[in-house]
């Protein structure tokens, strides 16, 4: 496994530069760039700071590569999930939550889900 930095993936994303995040960052557009290509290393500092730019968590600057693949289509989907601002991800996330759930209770042989009897009085 490798921890790979998403910081270009996430500038791009919003289309800025790596002037643009440097000013933001408080930094030089040469640091942005040898954190970009993985020759700087990345604090702590550095994390919480450009998780609060992107408005991620910190350790979602980062990626762990593993074997598991996902599908193409799921890869596609979680990378605009990604891009998207906190807010909008929790809007989606409200959305996504009901129909997940009830997807999710149907797929299960015992879910508890049956209508229930009513008692004969």
């Amino acid at each position: 496994m490798c921890m790979q930095n998403r910081i270009k993936e996430l500038r791009t994303a919003r289309g800025w530069s790596q002037e643009d995040l440097a000013q933001l960052a408080g930094t030089t557009q040469q640091h942005i760039q040898r954190m970009e290509a993985g020759t700087q290393r990345i604090n702590t500092d550095h994390m919480e700071k450009l998780g609060a730019i992107f408005e991620i968590h910190p350790l979602e600057v980062f990626v762990l590569t593993a074997p598991h693949v996902i599908a193409t289509d799921e890869a596609e989907l979680l990378e605009w999930y990604r891009a998207l601002p906190r807010k909008d991800q929790a809007i989606i996330k409200a959305m996504l939550h009901p129909v997940a759930t009830v997807n999710a209770r149907s797929q299960t042989p015992d879910s508890g889900n049956r209508p229930r009897r009513r008692k004969r009085a």
